[in-house]
């Protein structure tokens, strides 16, 4: 298993993004729910002083998006009405512009998680978090759009829950006939030729798989994933994914040949 923007210590200073790809890796915990190998808890104030690497800022965006089948495709963001919403870094944060793009505080050390949240009536966003790495964009749906997935899908999300997205890919290639067979829920669909009504069986061409309603440990912890890839049926590890309440977490998995 690859993980090309870890969930584990890594020091970016200012990195630059070209807005145009969606980082490799998992997503990363906050909030204080449940923590996966370092991720910041809440907006990740506090750590290293957080207020940024010598006054060095980074440039990134929120993609977002009304087909969650397309993570990872710059050309499916949202370039008008996505200003207005909060990025939060380590102890930095910002607001977005009309095109989701924005800078900010590059942070001191590792461990951290991005956050957006905000936007107004039916702008804004369900809460996103994403683990930090080498790429700047990060993923969000607006909240109307994501009720209106969950009704088309026969699911909810409750209470002390949170949703799980997560790509799966070898190289840039999106991989598809991938099933999850383990992880704490019951509700796992992928993605289909429909971005309103998802599959049930295997991921399609997307390589997308969608946990919508993941319910948080008690005591927290990480929730365990394991992958089949079919038709050979071999079982493929993959990382433990922290969750946060009401926050849908985006993770991307390059997974080996």
């Amino acid at each position: 298993m690859k993980l090309v923007a870890l969930a584990v210590p890594v020091v970016l200073a200012a990195c630059q993004s070209n807005g145009d790809d969606f980082p490799l890796g998992t997503g990363g915990g906050g909030g204080g729910v449940i923590n996966n190998g370092g991720g910041g808890g809440g907006d990740d104030a506090g750590v290293d002083g957080g207020d940024g690497d010598a006054g060095l800022r980074l440039s990134g965006r929120v993609c977002v998006l009304t087909d969650l089948r397309k993570i990872g495709d710059a050309r499916a963001c949202a370039t008008t009405d996505a200003g207005g919403l909060a990025v939060t870094l380590g102890g930095g944060t910002a607001m977005t512009a009309q095109d989701g793009s924005f800078t900010i505080a590059a942070p001191q050390g590792a461990g951290f998680t991005w956050h957006v949240t905000g936007g107004l009536n039916d702008n804004a966003v369900i809460r996103s978090a994403m683990a930090f790495g080498t790429e700047n964009t990060i993923p969000a749906v607006r909240g109307v759009r994501y009720e209106d997935l969950l009704r088309s899908n026969g699911a909810g999300l409750d209470d002390l829950s949170g949703s799980i997205v997560m790509r799966l890919v070898r190289g840039s290639s999106a991989l598809p006939a991938l099933q999850l067979t383990t992880l704490d829920t019951e509700l796992v669909f992928y993605d289909a030729s429909n971005s309103d009504v998802w599959a049930t069986t295997q991921t399609g061409t997307f390589g997308i798989v969608w946990l919508p309603d993941v319910l948080i440990p008690s005591p927290a912890r990480a929730v365990s994933v394991s992958l089949t890839q079919q038709p050979q049926g071999t079982q493929v590890a993959a990382p433990s994914i922290s969750v946060e309440d009401q926050t849908i977490t985006f993770v991307t998995l390059d997974l080996p040949p």
